[in-house]
């Protein structure tokens, strides 16, 4: 990923800042310099906000990031043009803020673009998938990005002194390895459900194991001691169980049926004697109730004479009761006839009242009818009065519509013979119109042309001088490397290899002694010649250091100026030959002014003729409009009128209303006659009627009262002829006779129910007797105390035999149990047992005391420090050396960094290191970190890192090798930036980007060393 613009407003300092990164090649190293708090790491805020909306620091918020000077509603916008994979992409986000006078705070907005060509197309417009497109794009979360893109102000160092649990935060935000930690606590906890889920099959076979019953066993009781772990005995066990538990059930079963027998005989003893004993007694009951029932037999005598007369004397009776009948309804149909003839005497009276009146109101019927016939002949224009008022009303608006129609009419023939003719008859000229505006544009592209010429051909005045300049540049750095190399020292191969066994020769030139043997070849030493100074040789070799280093500085701007010297002729050769010439494009210029006042003249003109004709045309419209509304009112008042006369004709009336309120009038009175001459002629009718019914009435109750009369006479005489056969005296005697009748049902069943139980009595007392013979008597209380003994002994053996029943059914359930969760737990051990122990080792549970995540991070750690341990070496003058401790622990252990110090050849704490090289270390990690996240990542294309700070602490020599490394970086095609205060940096470093601060607000400045 390669910035390229980056546009700022409202963000920190910077109110509206564009910063454009194309202006530096993409293996330029620049330097980010300006004052403290002028803004500087707030670009790289800027870029992080853009792509993640949070800041690039941990300590920044986002709500801090809007400038308090910006106006008040304006939002801070962020914009982000980047290049990644061959793409372009635009990235715009805008912060939420709260607006004046408002209580919420307004939406945050996300907006990326894709560069199509010359065009950049919206691809996402929303916070949620804006944000997954770009880190789909990217590959990179905001952690991972803040660490490989950008090393913020005092956080890159973190990481190389930070122990192994704050290492473990970082790689695991790096790397991705959560998901190792994730696959162990899901075995782990996939194992842990399955040791739950075999400790409760234990649990369950123990449950069931004390379940079982040990029937009063020894060697039962025994077995039972075995623990849920020793399954394998307890299945050995079981059959011993069921084998004893049969045996005892047997056993048992044998005792309680000799038992059974002996009860079952004395039983049947005790039985008899009981049945004896109760039948004696059920003797004396039966005599006893047989004895009560004959003290009732007078009763019972007098009850069947009384029952004898009453079936005798039914006829009689009945006769008597038929004629009280006859004489109740005789009465009645007496008094009957009596109020029947006064209600007709009555109504024949009032029968002539209702004929009188009808006559009288039939007298009115000539005048009715004539008004009867006069509303059958207007009522239809009774119903239509409504209508006749209306058009009334609509031939007086009629006429003033036919006046103000004629008015509009010669309005409109004044306008129109205002007209001239000949305007009239004109035409729109739109094809001279269509020439002028092609003209015009032939003279605005040779206008574009022209101006296109001039543009070229002032750039190409601008590469030239830039060109000349380039040259003279490339000239003097190059007699400048010339001079420089002429003052380099010679140094001959014998003093530079002095110098390489510097340690070595001054070791023995302390032990070399005149006439002595030598310590290496054993000869003596006739002379020493210690040849010349290692010092003034180290001298010259500083000095010599010191002026190649400044060729390769010159030699690089010479590279980079012929660069720009090529990059300046290819442009030269792009824009080739151009002719212009300025009295070309004024001449265009006053062509183009003139065509335009033609085409706005023609256009003038245009629009008034347009303008007269729609004119003239509303006229002859509005004419044929009234015109034919004229027609419509003539024809529609000459129907009215029509109508209106044939009312008056019919109805007689001028007036309407006059003509309603007679009609309604009439109207009521006719109504209201034959209302009354219906009510008169009903009311006699209905009198007559009732009339004629009376008088059918009072024959019939007659002829009634005739019948009842011969029936009387008959049952008179019917009746006495009885009484003398059953010599009743009188009617007095028949009446108490019938009166016991009345108990008829309850003396019979009174009689029966005697003879009914005196007959059982002295069955049941026969019965008994027989029965009593029948059996031999017995001690009842000997029988009894023989009878307990015996059930005693017979309901110990049941209970005994039940128990042990039960226990044994019991048990065979609870083997059944025993023997599936042996089985299931079999089967779980023997399929998990590998599953077990890998959780142990991923857990930690290994000779190395290692988690599964812990041995991935360590493995990262050690591909980082390989590729740290690179450019370390050779920024420490291969000293020291980045190594992991492999001290061994739990969890997270082992991630802590050691440094190697080759010249004590021992490793010694990393916090150890100086300043400087503290800051060699966490650069070389940093750069190591980035290389492997990124090939890790599937090859993440960085093309551009920032290092924010840490140069102050090194040393002139420490601060060469750090440049040469970031040198060799940025050779690889990276774009590399460095925020620093280093005087020295911005003499070294040939791009330089001014952060300016003034009063509250920031800009930038893209400058170059010369």
């Amino acid at each position: 990923m390669k910035p390229i613009r980056l546009h700022l407003k409202n963000f920190g300092p910077f109110l509206d800042e564009t910063i454009d990164f194309s202006n530096i090649q993409s293996n330029q190293l620049f330097l980010i310099s300006g004052k403290t708090g002028s803004g500087k790491t707030m670009i790289f805020d800027g870029m992080v906000y853009a792509l993640y909306g949070r800041a690039s620091t941990e300590k920044r918020e986002v709500k801090h990031l809007r400038s308090h000077f910006a106006q008040p509603k304006e939002p801070l916008t962020v914009t982000f043009e980047f290049e990644i994979n061959g793409g372009r992409y635009k990235v715009v986000r805008e912060a939420s803020f709260l607006k004046p006078g408002n209580k919420n705070e307004t939406k945050p907005k996300l907006e990326v673009y894709h560069l199509n060509g010359e065009v950049f197309e919206l691809v996402e417009s929303t916070i949620q998938a804006g944000d997954q497109f770009i880190l789909n794009l990217l590959k990179l979360k905001q952690d991972q990005f803040r660490q490989l893109f950008i090393l913020p102000q005092g956080e890159f160092k973190s990481f190389l002194v930070s122990n192994s649990t704050d290492k473990q935060a970082i790689l695991r935000t790096l790397f991705n390895t959560q998901l190792y930690d994730v696959l162990k606590n899901e075995l782990v906890g996939k194992t842990k459900n399955m040791k739950n889920e075999i400790d409760q099959i234990y649990t369950k076979i123990q449950s069931s194991w004390d379940e079982m019953y040990t029937l009063d066993d020894a060697e039962l009781v025994a077995q039972k001691q075995l623990k849920s772990e020793q399954y394998e005995l307890i299945l050995n066990a079981l059959p011993v169980f069921q084998r004893i538990g049969q045996q005892q059930v047997d056993e048992t079963a044998v005792e309680k049926s000799k038992r059974e027998g002996a009860l079952k005989k004395i039983n049947e003893a005790v039985a008899r004697e009981e049945s004896r004993q109760q039948l004696k007694q059920q003797k004396a009951d039966l005599e006893h109730k047989l004895n009560q029932l004959n003290e009732q037999q007078p009763r019972i005598t007098e009850l069947e004479k009384k029952l004898k007369l009453i079936t005798e004397s039914q006829f009689a009776i009945k006769t008597y009761q038929n004629k009280l009948e006859y004489e109740k309804t005789l009465n009645s149909q007496k008094s009957k006839q009596s109020t029947l003839t006064s209600e007709f005497d009555a109504l024949k009276e009032i029968e002539v009242q209702d004929a009188t009146l009808l006559e009288k109101h039939l007298a009115q019927q000539e005048r009715i009818d004539q008004q009867s016939q006069f509303i059958q002949n207007t009522r239809h224009y009774f119903q239509q009065v409504d209508q006749l008022k209306q058009k009334e009303q609509r031939d007086q608006q009629i006429n003033a519509q036919h006046q103000q129609v004629v008015e509009e009419m010669d309005k409109a023939n004044n306008e129109l013979q205002q007209m001239s003719e000949e305007d009239i008859e004109k035409k729109p000229d739109y094809e001279k119109k269509s020439q002028l505006q092609n003209m015009q544009m032939t003279l605005t592209e040779q206008h574009t042309s022209l101006i296109e010429s001039e543009k070229r051909m002032h750039l190409k005045l601008k590469h030239e001088e830039s060109l000349e300049q380039l040259n003279k540049q490339y000239e003097n750095l190059t007699h400048e490397i010339e001079a420089q190399r002429a003052q380099l020292h010679t140094i001959s191969s014998q003093d530079q290899h002095l110098l390489d066994h510097e340690k070595a020769v001054v070791t023995l030139r302390t032990v070399l002694q005149v006439d002595e043997p030598c310590p290496v070849c054993g000869q003596n030493v006739s002379h020493v010649d210690y040849g010349p100074e290692i010092d003034a040789i180290k001298s010259l070799q500083s000095e010599n250091v010191k002026i190649e280093t400044q060729i390769r500085e010159l030699t690089e701007q010479r590279i980079h100026c012929g660069a720009d010297i090529t990059n300046t002729k290819e442009r030269l050769n792009e824009i080739g030959e151009i002719q212009f010439n300025k009295n070309l494009l004024n001449e265009n210029e006053a062509q183009l002014l003139n065509v335009k006042n033609d085409i706005e003249a023609v256009d003038h003109e245009n629009k008034r003729i347009e303008a007269l004709q729609q004119q003239v045309e509303r006229i002859n419209k509005v004419l044929d409009e009234n015109t034919r509304q004229k027609q419509l009112l003539e024809k529609e008042q000459q129907h009215i009128q029509e109508q209106l006369e044939n009312f008056q004709q019919i109805t007689g009336y001028d007036d309407i209303v006059k003509f309603q309120n007679a009609f309604e009038r009439i109207d009521s009175e006719v109504l209201a006659f034959e209302e009354q001459k219906l009510a008169l002629t009903q009311q006699l009718e209905n009198t007559q009627n009732k009339v004629k019914n009376h008088h059918y009435d009072l024959r019939l109750i007659a002829q009634q009262i005739d019948d009842v009369t011969t029936q009387l006479n008959r049952l008179d005489d019917e009746l006495k002829i009885a009484m003398k056969q059953l010599d009743i005296a009188d009617e007095a005697a028949l009446m108490t006779i019938s009166n016991e009748s009345e108990n008829k049902s309850d003396y019979t069943s009174e009689v029966e129910q005697f003879h009914h139980e005196i007959q059982a009595l002295q069955f049941k007392l026969q019965d008994v007797t027989t029965q009593i013979l029948n059996i031999e008597p017995n001690n009842i209380e000997t029988l009894k105390k023989e009878q307990r003994e015996i059930q005693i002994q017979y309901d110990s053996v049941q209970k005994r035999l039940n128990e042990f029943a039960f226990q044994v059914d019991q048990n065979k359930k609870t083997i059944q149990r025993i023997e599936r969760e042996i089985a299931h737990l079999k089967q779980t051990v023997s399929a998990q047992i590998e599953l077990f122990q890998l959780a142990e080792i991923l857990n930690g549970k290994n000779e190395h005391n290692l988690t599964l995540e812990n041995y991935v991070l360590m493995h990262f750690l050690e591909q980082i420090l390989v590729k740290a341990n690179q450019r370390l070496l050779s920024m420490t003058g291969q000293r020291y050396e980045l190594i992991r401790n492999e001290k061994k622990g739990r969890g997270f252990s082992g991630l802590e960094i050691e440094v190697f110090d080759y010249y004590s050849n021992q490793s010694r704490h990393i916090t150890s290191l100086s300043g400087g090289e503290t800051f060699q270390a966490s650069l070389a990690l940093a750069l190591g970190l980035c290389e492997v996240v990124q090939n890790e990542q599937g090859g993440i294309a960085l093309d551009a890192m920032f290092i924010d700070e840490g140069f102050g602490t090194l040393d002139q020599e420490t601060l060469e090798t750090a440049l040469d490394t970031l040198i060799q970086l940025q050779s690889s095609g990276r774009l590399v930036g460095i925020i620093s205060h280093v005087t020295e940096l911005k003499n070294r470093i040939p791009v330089i980007l001014d952060v300016v601060s003034k009063n509250y607000q920031s800009t930038t400045l893209l400058r170059y060393n010369e």
